[in-house]
């Protein structure tokens, strides 16, 4: 008996020696991939591509300026200039105790960063002559149709287009502006087409294209692919966007063994004081939500998102790999936004009154509005540099979250620069224009 039990035991452990090498193999086989994919994005000196290593030192100088005065913990900066990566630096810790240093491949909570991507699969799906951008969203969603304004004065005078959602001029109500629209899109228990068909029974804040309102508007373009490619939001963009782009470590949740890349959240106030948010990952954060959120919600890298950019830069192709025509980005970053079109008081500028997105600079503990931007098909775009007031170029684009991660990229300087930090209302610091200015004038060629 016991021999017979020492041979089987035996076999058990061969299987089971087998089965771990096995999975130490895979794991280090995805890991290769992974890394390889994060890695495969080309380098060059700051110089090579007109750029001042010692000027971009001031680049870096600024977050340690921050994290000197305990605003923020820690940042990832990515620069590439000529489809190369110039500058890729990262300061700081994955949170104020300096626990462990700020990781390069650390997976941020991008927010509303998430809009251009979601953007960015709508054009996809148009390319494919599966609507026009001025149909009725209701042709495609019938949940909304029918939708009409509180006040009769601001009775829609037609429907909300797939345009409008695109470019917030829907006729929903402005972030924040309204409890119960907020309140479906927090409800965790419904999915996509829960969430729209509640949508649909409450009323509008405008008629839809008189006014521009940054809204959830993204989360129903989210529903919109949905019904138009037949797949999940989140299905559709891992097969047709991240896979495609070796985005690796981007989605709407962070698997368990990737939640120590998680830095820890911080939020700034008008006092110019940084508190603590959470440092552990939460719990909603490690599985994938019922309704993945076009509007924000995804986590990814910084090398994720530099491919990610460099695609629109390069006019919709990255190593091979296209997304969308030339023609498709011109039509997707040129501004929109009616000239007629006024905005209402307590908005300003279409840039300031996005929440906690810094094109707006805080002075005496108020947001005051930068002008010289007009608005795409989910991206901003500037229009005026005498009117912006910074460094930069017409016609340069990108977008902002909520968590403090911050992107743009200009054409005419084949540039595209960013910083992903875990800081809310980072909009009450004036970094996102600081750094528009210390990324511009490391340009010396």
């Amino acid at each position: 008996m016991a021999k017979g039990f020492d041979m089987k035991h035996t076999k058990v452990q061969r299987k089971t020696h087998s089965l771990m090498v096995i999975a130490v193999v895979s794991f280090c086989f995805l890991f290769s991939i992974e890394n390889s994919f994060a890695q495969s994005f080309p380098k060059a000196s700051p110089e090579s591509v007109g750029l001042s290593s010692e000027r971009l030192d001031r680049v870096d100088a600024l977050f340690e300026s921050y994290m000197a005065d305990d605003r923020m913990a820690g940042a990832v900066i990515a620069i590439a200039r000529d489809g190369k990566l110039a500058h890729f630096q990262t300061i700081g810790g994955m949170d104020m105790q300096d626990t462990q240093p700020m990781r390069g491949d650390a997976i941020f909570r991008m927010a509303s960063m998430t809009k251009p991507i979601t953007s960015t699969a709508v054009l996809m799906l148009y390319e494919e002559g599966h609507f026009q951008l001025e149909d009725p969203v209701s042709w495609y969603i019938p949940e909304l149709a029918g939708m009409t304004a509180e006040s009769e004065e601001d009775e829609p005078n037609r429907e909300m287009s797939i345009r409008d959602l695109l470019m917030h001029t829907s006729g929903l109500p402005g972030n924040g502006q309204d409890p119960e629209h907020n309140e479906i899109w927090r409800n965790l228990d419904l999915t996509l087409q829960e969430q729209v068909a509640e949508l649909g029974q409450e009323s509008l804040a405008y008629s839809p294209g008189t006014d521009w309102r940054y809204s959830e508007a993204t989360n129903v373009l989210g529903y919109f692919i949905e019904v138009l490619s037949g797949k999940p939001f989140n299905v559709f963009l891992s097969e047709r966007v991240f896979g495609p782009l070796g985005m690796v470590d981007t989605d709407f949740f962070v698997p368990q063994y990737k939640a120590h890349r998680l830095p820890a959240v911080y939020g700034g106030t008008r006092e110019g004081v940084t508190e603590e948010l959470w440092v552990e990952p939460r719990e909603s954060e490690l599985r994938m939500p019922k309704a993945p959120r076009g509007t924000g919600g995804l986590f990814s890298t910084a090398h994720d998102y530099l491919r990610f950019s460099q695609m629109l830069l390069n006019g919709g192709e990255l190593d091979g790999v296209r997304l969308l025509s030339p023609k498709t980005v011109e039509l997707m970053v040129a501004d929109h936004l009616p000239s007629h079109m006024n905005l209402p008081g307590d908005y300003g500028n279409p840039l300031c009154r996005i929440i906690e997105v810094g094109i707006c600079q805080v002075t005496n503990n108020t947001i005051d509005s930068l002008g010289g931007y007009g608005f795409g098909l989910g991206v901003r775009v500037r229009t005026s540099l005498s009117e912006s007031q910074f460094l930069g170029s017409v016609g340069e684009y990108g977008w902002a979250g909520a968590y403090g991660t911050y992107f743009f990229i200009d054409p005419e300087e084949d540039l595209v620069a960013m910083f992903l930090v875990q800081l809310r209302s980072s909009g009450f610091f004036p970094i996102f224009r600081q750094f528009n200015n210390v990324v511009y004038q490391s340009i010396v060629n």
